[in-house]
């Protein structure tokens, strides 16, 4: 369609067999990769990351210096970056143990900033969407209660952005 459009006879192509029979769109996804490796705008860190964690995720028999290659790093930023995640999620987990208000506050700190850090391009141009996006997961989290719990964050949020503002950080 490319070729008709630009009104072009012939275009070259480079047609791939995913003879493993596999999943197709984790076969594209790691092509993907592969190409963007060597392309002349390479992964940011940020995606990088992600692909690490998706491939970890999604292909758990990949070793990681399988995931290093295909994604563009050393196998060592791949065990640094999933032993994070993995101690994040640690961390994220509720404890039995009492947690102070400074404890909870840094905790939903670094998960907002974990939010943050994991948008795409798409809510950076649209904010609206990341916020459909997180009501829905606290309606999925929370049920009825969702709305309640998120006048709370906004609360939260609201007196953080007044104690910035006057500390002018």
């Amino acid at each position: 369609m490319a070729a008709r459009s630009a009104k072009r006879p012939d275009i070259k192509a480079i047609v791939l067999d995913p003879s493993d029979g596999g999943d197709l769109l984790g076969f594209a996804y790691r092509r993907a990769l592969e190409t963007a490796t060597r392309s002349a705008l390479p992964l940011s860190k940020e995606e990088r990351k992600r692909a690490v964690l998706r491939l970890k995720a999604e292909c758990p028999d990949l070793s990681h210096r399988a995931i290093a290659k295909l994604v563009g790093v050393s196998h060592d930023t791949v065990d640094r970056w999933t032993r994070t995640e993995d101690e994040s999620e640690e961390q994220s987990r509720p404890s039995t143990a009492f947690e102070t208000p400074a404890q909870a506050a840094r905790r939903f700190a670094n998960d907002l900033g974990r939010l943050y850090e994991s948008r795409g391009i798409l809510d950076m141009l649209i904010p609206k969407r990341m916020g459909q996006a997180l009501a829905i997961a606290l309606a999925d989290q929370l049920g009825s209660g969702a709305r309640a719990r998120a006048e709370t964050f906004a609360q939260w949020t609201a007196i953080a952005v007044q104690v910035l503002a006057a500390e002018d950080r």
